[in-house]
Parts: structure tokens; C-alpha cells; sequence
């Protein structure tokens, strides 16, 4: 058998040095973290999705076609913060699918419209419904008043974060 370590993780990184270089702690950084969380989330949310067949880019894209509809591609995907050519693969894959239909608003505009088939918001009342079972498992860990604070929290961080802002965010009239 061999020896037991009593190494701690942190002399196993540095080697044993009683002094490690002045780094800040993975556990310190919020880059660090918020990517780990997001990284779980991800997971997670992808195998909950796979039991409605659908990939977490097109859940988003249907959640967001119930939310908003007769919407264009091009608003879709600034909603979601969303590459709008990636936006447009994932909704032929939803036609396809017979989860989306699209077409031209009446008066001529040129830009596609998007709605819901019946089967595409039964679909996406399934995936409201995980959506908030998520949301719900989340509150019961933090609390009520601990989630609030997270999600004023993450209002603010959000735009330093991303290329959003306030007015490309903005729902303009012709938008929707």
C-alpha cells in the first residue's frame, strides 16, 4: 500500500512551498465561479431538456417565440444576447420540427414573424414547467430573500458584462 498524503491541495499545487506566489484564491475570483456555476447549470438543464427532445438553445428560442410572439429572428435574438444566424439554424430546426411556424407580418414587411405551432406551446409549457421547478430549487436553497438579492445582483453585473446595453435591449416597436 502506499503512504498516505497529507499534502493539502494548495502545498499540492505549490509543491509543498510553505509561501505560494501571490495569486488570487479560484475561490476568490467571481469569474471563476460564475463560470463554474453557469457550467452546472448548463448541464443540468440540458438533461432536463432531453426527456422534451429539445437543446437548451431551442428551448430558449421557443420560450422566448411564447413570450413574444409574431416576433422576428433579428429581435429573438437580441433578447437572448444571441448570434442572430445561430438563432435562425436553431428555428429551421424547430420548423422542422413543426414547434414554430413563420411567416410575413401583413403589411409587406420582409422580415419573418414568429409563432408557436400548437405542439410547440405544449412544448413550451412543459419546459416553463422545468423551468420553474428549477427556479423553485433554487429559492428553496437560498431563500426567498437571498434569491432576490442574487437576481438584483445579477441586474447589475449582467451589462458589465456582456456587450448589452440599454439600447440595444430595448424592445422597439417594430420589433416585436
Amino acid at each position: 500500500m502506499g503512504a498516505k498524503r497529507s499534502e493539502t491541495p494548495q502545498q499540492e499545487v505549490t509543491g509543498g512551498l510553505s509561501d505560494p506566489p501571490s495569486l488570487l484564491p479560484l475561490e476568490a475570483g467571481v469569474g471563476f465561479r460564475l463560470s463554474r456555476l453557469v457550467r452546472n447549470l448548463k448541464k443540468d438543464w440540458a438533461e432536463e431538456l432531453i426527456e422534451v427532445g429539445v437543446t437548451p438553445p431551442q428551448a430558449a428560442i421557443l420560450r422566448a417565440v411564447g413570450l413574444w410572439p409574431e416576433s422576428s429572428v433579428r429581435f429573438i435574438a437580441r433578447a437572448l444576447d444571441s448570434d442572430p444566424m445561430n438563432v435562425k439554424r436553431c428555428v429551421h430546426e424547430l420548423e422542422a420540427k413543426g414547434l414554430i411556424a413563420s411567416g410575413i407580418r401583413e403589411g409587406g414587411r420582409t422580415s419573418r414573424r414568429l409563432s408557436l405551432s400548437e405542439r410547440g406551446a405544449n412544448l413550451v409549457a412543459k419546459i416553463d414547467t422545468l423551468a420553474r421547478a428549477q427556479q423553485k430549487w433554487i429559492e428553496d436553497g437560498l431563500g426567498a430573500e437571498l434569491l432576490s438579492q442574487l437576481l438584483r445582483s445579477l441586474d447589475r453585473l449582467e451589462p458589465l458584462l456582456s456587450k448589452l446595453s440599454d439600447d440595444n435591449t430595448t424592445i422597439a416597436e417594430g420589433d416585436v
